[in-house]
């Protein structure tokens, strides 16, 4: 039997300190016998700008990308990984958020992408799987069978991306094969750029990583006591610090351990109460031990537009790991229909903090039977009825 290969594109790089779904779905190709190219974002000279001279730095990810890129690539079983190094980059910004940008920074990567896939014999692939339209070029550069879109937020609520970003992800709709989505609220928007075919697809958990894990207590976790209320996330716009801020302030009792990177003095007042614990980034081998001995998860979101396409994989791993949840309100967060407490108000959010911590352990099979629902693994097997 020939051994089916596939390339997945995708802005993630493969060595970061999170796993996302298109790390998840890497895996699981690899895991079914697939060989994988797993292409992430290219770097240029303004990304190193960027890093040696912004105070946040840290977002960019530098370090593992360039060594990746280095070293050409890095193999783990079945996958290959890789980062491309360009001289222009897709930003927005004069010039570099014109079409010309992106229709030609792939031709100014050192080496040639399509060397580097040659090299590693894809010279002809059965899928190509883009989780972002940096990566159109690859449909007319590689030979293929198949083609998916994976679309997991609404890009036009973010104001960093150009709109050749924009125009180029709603092209891309109307030309691959297969659109998959990871929430019903994107659906309509596929559909009206002319989508051949749609899938939803929500987001899932590696149910072996998060509901076996058996590590010990982190020593750091030791020290902050309990009940102990956990978010493990990214930190940005979205994060809604003045919720924390009320919630600590009228609980103070509670411990709101925070992992995620963080620069110090983002969230002065934050900072300065005791019970809110800022842990900066931890390896993603770590995170389960550090939410199988917290007593709730968290999911303190602003209502912003594109949060209502959001389907946060911290959810289903928080229920993995038995946790009950406390979550603002928003459209996709409702179609999971999962045991989730979801608050409307600030008051709310208080409220099902206290109704959480008491049910806890009422509510933890409920919670680890959505969890054990929606493994990845499942959502592979619906997903290769399709290719």
């Amino acid at each position: 039997m020939r051994e089916k290969k596939i390339i997945i594109a995708t802005p993630h790089v493969w060595n970061a300190p999170y796993r996302v779904g298109s790390h998840h779905y890497a895996g699981c190709f690899s895991e079914n016998g697939w060989r994988v190219a797993y292409i992430s974002a290219p770097i240029t000279p303004f990304h190193i700008a960027y890093y040696l001279l912004s105070p946040a730095r840290a977002k960019v990810c530098l370090p593992p990308r360039l060594g990746l890129w280095a070293k050409g690539g890095m193999q783990v079983d079945n996958i290959w990984a890789y980062v491309p190094f360009g001289l222009v980059p897709i930003a927005n910004m004069p010039f570099f958020n014109s079409d010309w940008a992106i229709k030609n920074a792939h031709e100014y990567f050192i080496p040639a992408v399509k060397k580097k896939l040659y090299e590693k014999s894809f010279e002809e692939v059965d899928l190509i799987w883009l989780d972002s339209p940096l990566f159109w070029y690859l449909l007319e550069m590689m030979p293929h069978k198949k083609s998916i879109l994976r679309v997991a937020d609404d890009l036009t609520g973010f104001p960093e991306l150009g709109k050749n970003i924009i125009d180029t992800e709603k092209e891309l709709m109307g030309r691959v094969d297969l659109v998959v989505v990871s929430s019903r609220s994107l659906q309509n928007r596929v559909k009206d750029a002319g989508a051949k075919k749609i899938l939803y697809l929500p987001n899932g958990v590696d149910l072996d990583h998060f509901a076996n894990d058996i590590s010990p207590e982190p020593e750091d976790l030791k020290k902050i006591p309990k009940p102990r209320l956990i978010y493990v996330g990214s930190i940005e716009r979205w994060f809604d610090e003045s919720l924390i801020f009320f919630a600590a302030l009228q609980r103070k009792d509670i411990s709101f351990v925070i992992i995620g990177r963080y620069r110090r003095g983002m969230f002065p007042d934050l900072e300065k109460m005791k019970n809110i614990h800022f842990l900066g980034k931890r390896d993603y081998a770590t995170i389960p031990s550090y939410m199988k001995n917290s007593q709730a998860g968290m999911i303190p979101f602003k209502r912003l537009r594109f949060i209502d396409s959001v389907n946060p994989i911290k959810l289903y791993e928080y229920m993995a790991c038995g946790l009950p949840v406390i979550s603002t309100r928003w459209k996709t967060i409702e179609e999971m229909e999962s045991p989730a407490y979801l608050a409307e108000t600030k008051e709310e959010f208080l409220e099902y903090i206290h109704k959480a911590l008491e049910s806890r352990d009422s509510i933890r099979d409920e919670c680890t039977d959505f969890g054990n629902r929606n493994s990845w693994a499942r959502r592979f097997e619906l997903l290769s009825e399709y290719l």
